[in-house]
C-alpha cells in the first residue's frame, strides 16, 4: 500500500481483497506479494491473513 494510497498512516492498516473459486476447486493458493520501492531492506508486514471460503 502506497504511501498516498494509506494518507502516510504508519502502522498495520486493514487491506481487504475478494475474488472467487471455481465451484468444485480442491485447492487454492494465496499469495502475498510486496514490492520494495527504495533501500536495501523491505519493510512490509502481513498479520492476521485470513481465507474465507463463503
Amino acid at each position: 500500500m502506497s504511501p498516498e494510497r494509506r494518507g502516510g498512516a504508519t502502522g498495520f492498516l486493514k487491506e481487504t481483497a475478494t475474488g472467487f473459486v471455481p465451484a468444485g476447486a480442491r485447492t487454492v493458493a494465496l499469495t502475498l506479494a510486496f514490492t520494495r520501492v527504495t533501500g536495501g531492506d523491505s519493510d512490509a508486514y502481513a498479520d492476521g491473513i485470513a481465507l474465507i471460503p463463503g
